[in-house]
């Protein structure tokens, strides 16, 4: 075997194991990149509910206080129903946009 043969040999195995490395590298950065947009979807869910509860409390604080009330009550409720949509549809935008 020529000398000439095995370096070029060599060189070519180590374009393909450095090839491989590289390819090796992106798969593992895609992978954490997923890994914490799920983590950040999780914590948005977790969020969404905490804002539904507190809208559930603030509900039935302002129900006991506005007693007989009823249009202001009507008017606080589709507030807070336009306000959670609105999360609703920025959660949707959201999700869209990771999946494009």
């Amino acid at each position: 075997m020529n000398i000439t043969n095995a370096m070029n040999l060599s060189y070519e195995m180590m374009s393909v194991i450095m090839a491989g490395l590289f390819i090796l590298m992106i798969i593992i950065v895609l992978l954490y990149i997923s890994l914490k947009e799920k983590e950040s979807a999780k914590k948005f869910v977790r969020l969404e509910a905490s804002i539904e509860d507190v809208y559930k409390e603030i509900y039935k604080i302002l129900v006991d206080t506005f007693q007989g009330k009823d249009d202001l009550i009507k008017e606080l409720e589709e507030t807070m129903k336009k306000e959670s949509s609105s999360l609703n549809f920025e959660k949707a935008l959201q999700i869209k946009n990771n999946v494009e």
